[in-house]
């Protein structure tokens, strides 16, 4: 079937107009995303009790060299292998402590063997933990004995036991022959409760539910609550869900009730409205942030 010219023209420009409308149309963000038919739920684990153990040493050894033509060439044992140690290390990539084991075991030494062979140190059990972790003994729970506030941060929990001595080491001039070793030592058994002292970078306010100042004054009053000098830093207030019904009125009101002391950012988490602006001024922030701790741990350690 042929088409007239007129009504082609008319025709695409009714197709064209109809992608436009399309393409400008705001759209949810992921919608095609199915969702999660799993139950298992994975909560944010901010206090453990841990176990760690030290790897034992590795054993001494009792031998005697046999040569060619020497059958008593003397005592040769090699000395055992010391244990790993348990540390734990900082790092700005963890987010809580639910992936730590209750119990945590460093490997052991190797023991000793002939002809003078010691045996090979066991290497560390390293355990990433978040930053600001802090570490209590059981035994005595109101004393701090580590607190992993900087990235890098290193705390031994256990050490490793200490390899026993091979028959060698215990020549004298009065035993050319000794048949005595030295056994390996435990590594160190000590029980730790592990506390994330920390609280959330950013809040978010919803915008759209009645008196968003409410929500305001709440969150203001648990940062005064966990920490007067945490108050006093810089901070975005994030109005959420600006794309319902109600919540430009929301908005209005929050920053009515702020005024410009404070900055405020209205996002819409769903269709993502003025998210990459939000990144980027948290980043910002993130940053500053960590550039002014680290210069002030800096002058500290010159002190």
């Amino acid at each position: 079937m042929l088409l007239q010219p007129v009504f082609s023209t008319f025709l695409l420009r009714r197709c064209a107009s109809s992608a436009v409308t399309a393409a400008s149309a705001p759209l949810p963000l992921r919608k095609k995303k199915a969702k999660s038919t799993s139950n298992d739920t994975k909560p944010f684990v901010d206090m453990k009790r841990v176990h760690p153990q030290g790897g034992r040493g590795g054993d001494g050894c009792v031998s005697f060299l046999s040569l060619w033509a020497n059958e008593f060439a003397g005592p040769d044992g090699g000395d055992g292998g010391s244990g790993g140690h348990v540390l734990f290390q900082a790092c700005e990539n963890v987010q809580g402590l639910g992936h730590i084991k209750p119990v945590v075991k460093a490997e052991s030494g190797d023991s000793g063997a002939s002809k003078h062979c010691h045996g090979r140190n066991a290497p560390h059990t390293v355990i990433k933990v978040p930053v600001g972790t802090i570490l209590r003994p059981l035994a005595d729970e109101e004393r701090v004995v580590g607190d992993l506030g900087r990235t890098g941060a290193l705390f031994v929990a256990a050490r490793g036991g200490a390899g026993g001595r091979g028959n060698h080491f215990f020549v004298s001039p009065t035993q050319q022959r000794p048949a005595v070793a030295e056994v390996g030592a435990d590594g160190e058994l000590v029980d730790y409760i592990l506390e994330l002292r920390s609280i959330a970078n950013f809040g978010l306010v919803d915008a759209a539910q009645p008196e968003p100042t409410a929500q305001l004054q709440l969150l203001t009053r648990e940062v005064n609550a966990y920490s007067e000098q945490l108050a006093h830093r810089t901070a975005i207030l994030v109005a959420n869900k600006i794309d319902l019904p109600g919540a430009e009125a929301g908005l209005a009101e929050l920053k009515k009730y702020v005024g410009d002391e404070q900055e405020i950012i209205g996002i819409s988490a769903r269709y993502g409205t003025n998210l990459q602006y939000l990144l980027m001024r948290l980043r910002q922030i993130y940053d500053s942030t960590r550039d002014q701790k680290h210069s002030d741990q800096q002058k500290e350690e010159h002190l």
